[in-house]
C-alpha cells in the first residue's frame, strides 16, 4: 500500500482461507510483481486472487496458477478497479464452486486489465462470467482461452456492460458448452 511500495515474489504459493478478501492486493499506488508460483482460494465467498485498486496501483503476474475449489460464490480471479492496472500473462485460472457467480477476469470503474496467453476455466453453479469489462473498465485479451463449463444457467464467456466499458479479445478461444441461456461474447449498452 502506498506509492513507494513494491512487493516482488518468485515461485511463491499464496493461500487464502477466508472469504471476502484479496489474496494479493495492491492499493494506494502500490505495486506487486509475481513470477511463477500459485494462488489458492480455499474457501468462502467473494474472494479475489489478484486485486488492484486506486490510481497508480498495479499487479504484474507471469506464469502464475490461480485455483479455487469449493468456493462459496462471487469469487474473482483478477480484478482491477478505480484506475489501477493488472497484467496477467502466461498464466492459468481454474475456479470451481458450489455458490455460483464466479468471475475469471474483471475490469471496472476505470480499471485496466490485460490478459496475455491466459487459460481460464470456470465450473460453478450458474451465473458465471469468464471475463468482463463493466462500469467503464478496459479489458484486453490476447491468445489463451475461456471455458465457462457450468450447466445451471446464465453462464457468459465474455461480457462488456456499462458506458465506456471496453473488452477486446484477439485469438481467444471461448467456450460455453452446457449452460441454459448462456452465451459466448455479450455486450450490453454503450460499450465496445
Amino acid at each position: 500500500s502506498g506509492s513507494s511500495s513494491l512487493i516482488t515474489a518468485t515461485g511463491s504459493t499464496i493461500s487464502l482461507a477466508a472469504g471476502g478478501n484479496g489474496a494479493v492486493q495492491a492499493d494506494s499506488g502500490g505495486r506487486i510483481v509475481l513470477s511463477g508460483g500459485g494462488i489458492n482460494l480455499l474457501a468462502g465467498g467473494g474472494s479475489q486472487a489478484l486485486y488492484a485498486t486506486g490510481d497508480g496501483s498495479s499487479i504484474t503476474a507471469e506464469g502464475v496458477a490461480i485455483t479455487g475449489n469449493q468456493l462459496g460464490g462471487g469469487g474473482i480471479a483478477a480484478r482491477s478497479t478505480q484506475g489501477a492496472a493488472i497484467l496477467l500473462a502466461d498464466s492459468t485460472v481454474n475456479l470451481r464452486s458450489n455458490g455460483g457467480g464466479e468471475t475469471g477476469l474483471q475490469a471496472d470503474a476505470g480499471g485496466t486489465l490485460v490478459a496475455d496467453g491466459v487459460t481460464l476455466v470456470l465450473d460453478a453453479t450458474g451465473g458465471d462470467v469468464g471475463a468482463r469489462a463493466i462500469g467503464g473498465g478496459t479489458l484486453t485479451m490476447a491468445g489463451g482461452s475461456v471455458a465457462v463449463t457450468g450447466s445451471n444457467g446464465g453462464e457468459i464467456g465474455l461480457l462488456a456492460s456499462g458506458a465506456g466499458s471496453t473488452l477486446g479479445a484477439a485469438g481467444v478461444a471461448v467456450s460455453v458448452p452446457a449452460s441454459a441461456g448462456g452465451s459466448g461474447p455479450s455486450a450490453s449498452c454503450a460499450c465496445r
